[in-house]
């Protein structure tokens, strides 16, 4: 099962602020309700850490 963890920041106000994009060494599992679409995932089976990144909508 894949690890992951709940996001559990203003996508609101970081969006009014300009932020377009959230970079995460973690699988958000709350992404489709914080407005939080995943446009990159690290593959690399070799990297010791995984990385993730969201499109704040």
């Amino acid at each position: 099962m894949p690890r992951g963890s709940a996001c559990d920041l203003n996508t609101f106000k970081l969006k009014e602020l300009g932020v377009d994009y959230l970079f995460c060494t973690a699988k958000v599992i709350n992404a489709s309700s914080k407005d939080l679409r995943e446009v990159y995932q690290e593959k690399n089976p070799f990297n010791n850490f995984r990385f993730f990144i969201y499109a704040i909508e």
